[in-house]
């Protein structure tokens, strides 16, 4: 894995549910399961390498910093 999507795992990893439920209904995911299977379908969307995703995630883990 690439530096950056590591650190994107990284922030992946440490998601809420709410969070992790968030960035997948944005990419129009299912929503609903325990937090390990939402962690690992949000990580198979960096997989996809699609940039719009990434930089929701990065948004994501920016609000759960504030």
């Amino acid at each position: 894995m690439s530096g950056s999507t590591e650190e994107l795992r990284s922030m992946l990893l440490s998601f809420r549910v709410s969070e992790l439920q968030m960035l997948l209904g944005y990419a129009g995911g299912n929503r609903s399961g325990r937090k390990s299977e939402l962690q690992q379908r949000a990580l198979e969307l960096l997989r996809v390498r699609d940039h719009p995703i990434h930089k929701k995630i990065r948004d994501l883990y920016k609000t759960t910093q504030s």
